[in-house]
């Protein structure tokens, strides 16, 4: 009609109904192009319908986020004579413009100076009273934006576009004010009665279970974050509502409900940004749930063969097992961390320990192997004294005493003001006297691999003892004591 009729008294009306449908349509780029071509090509059309085209082509600026333009159009489409009946809602757009352009306080002036303009029209009045009420909390006058979004959920308790928002902001409003209880209770209304309203009642949920989460009040998180998870899981508030229900477990030290909740977080949200952290979460839940399980020890270790804490676990199950005097299994366990994880900090402990599973079980050969490997792979370590003191026994117990006596030479030497450097002194005496009576010495052994230990344990020796000469002759010490 536009095109056709360009010249008839319907062209303004035309052109106006045409912009009501493309902004209702969402049309809103076209109907911005469409509406200021026509106000450039007919500016001084004197029309009742000029207020109207000017308004929806303000309206189309607005929703395609032109805030600046639609509020100049707001302002001639109010500025007309015949914008009577237009006029406040232009008004209202133009205080919404100023609300985002930032112009709270001229936006909080303006939508005062609306909420009873429109009465009889319940969306207008609603629309005005949450733009104040925006205006102001977005101003931080809390106390005030507390009274309009009240008034409002009260006003039209049973229109979800006044109450959601009116709960919501009112919950949001005291919990700015830190009265988290008034909070809560508010949010609680919003979740009661529009359970599955929208986007804000998912995080009126979510910050109602965050803020049981910070009072510590785990049991009341994990059901509010659970009803996010159930009535809004794909919200953007879902993902973080499910894991934090397993943060709950893992704050309460139950560590197997932790890694069931972070196995679901995987499930459901398998995309999720937040998947490596939870992942990392669902290990440590194991680790920790295995630290006094060990069924759920060899589960960890057969799922994540490679995570950082398989190593300290595998350690632990060797440890266990020594500690529970099954060297013969311990020396398995703890060969395995070593070989597995051989750059972890359990390394050189379960080759220490390895070795002293092996001193227990008087396999002397497989310790003297074990000791000369944990001397080769860690030369730094801080049990380097005890490793060779240790190792010297294992040599002396086998009968080979020429090896023993350069070890423990190499602490007395190497290791001077260490504990074991006396013992050392008093044990080459021994050594040389075995020798010298004529004790056959066997070939020493081929250094082999094996594994061992934890810190300070491994590498302390048991208390040395001397001999007389009288007593050169005996056979060598068994059961791991001292020459």
């Amino acid at each position: 009609m536009l095109i056709s009729f360009a010249e008839t008294a319907l062209r303004e009306p035309a052109c106006a109904m045409l912009l009501l449908s493309l902004n209702s349509s969402g049309q809103f780029e076209k109907a911005v192009a469409v509406g200021a071509k026509y106000v450039t090509d007919f500016p001084d059309d004197k029309s009742h319908w000029r207020s109207k085209t000017l308004y929806f082509l303000a309206e189309g600026f607005y929703h395609y986020r032109k805030y600046n333009e639609a509020d100049m159009y707001y302002q001639r489409a109010y500025a007309l004579e015949t914008s009577s009946e237009i006029a406040p809602y232009a008004r209202l757009g133009r205080c919404y413009c100023l609300y985002h352009l930032g112009r709270l306080s001229e936006a909080a002036s303006g939508f005062k100076g609306l909420l009873n303009a429109r009465t009889a029209d319940t969306l207008f009045t609603i629309s005005a009273y949450l733009g104040y009420g925006y205006a102001l909390f977005n101003q931080a006058e809390y106390l005030q934006a507390l009274d309009v979004f009240e008034a409002l959920s009260n006003t039209f308790p049973n229109d979800a576009l006044a109450a959601v928002p009116g709960h919501f902001y009112a919950g949001y409003c005291y919990y700015q004010l830190e009265y988290y209880g008034q909070a809560v209770d508010a949010w609680a209304v919003l979740m009661n009665k529009y359970p599955e309203g929208s986007d804000k009642v998912a995080e009126a949920a979510f910050r109602s279970g965050d803020t049981y989460f910070k009072a510590l009040e785990y049991d009341k998180a994990v059901a509010t974050f659970s009803f996010v998870v159930e009535r809004h899981p794909y919200s953007e508030f879902g993902p973080p509502a499910q894991a934090l229900i397993a943060q709950c477990w893992y704050n309460q030290q139950k560590y197997m409900d932790a890694v069931r909740e972070y196995q679901k977080f995987l499930d459901i949200y398998p995309s999720d940004p937040q998947g490596p952290s939870v992942r990392k979460s669902l290990e440590m839940s194991y680790y920790l749930a295995g630290q006094t399980d060990s069924a759920v020890m060899e589960d960890f270790l057969r799922r994540f063969p490679q995570s950082e804490m398989a190593a300290e676990g595998q350690f632990q199950k060797g440890r266990d097992l020594f500690d529970d005097g099954q060297y013969e299994q311990a020396a398995l366990e703890l060969q395995k961390a070593f070989v597995n994880f051989p750059g972890s900090p359990v390394a050189a402990d379960a080759q220490l320990l390895t070795a002293e599973s092996y001193a227990q079980l008087e396999k002397w050969q497989d310790a003297a192997r074990a000791y000369q490997k944990f001397l080769d792979y860690f030369p730094e370590h801080q049990q380097q004294a005890g490793a060779y003191f240790n190792m010297a026994i294992a040599y002396f117990n086998l009968g080979q005493y020429q090896p023993a006596i350069a070890a423990f030479q190499v602490v007395l030497e190497e290791f001077p003001d260490s504990e074991y450097a006396e013992s050392a002194r008093e044990n080459i005496e021994v050594s040389q006297k075995r020798l010298g009576a004529g004790v056959v010495e066997e070939s020493p052994p081929f250094p082999g691999r094996t594994e061992s230990s934890e810190p300070g344990e491994s590498g302390q020796p048991a208390p040395g003892t001397t001999e007389t000469e009288e007593s050169a002759t005996e056979e060598p010490p068994i059961e791991g004591e001292q020459p």
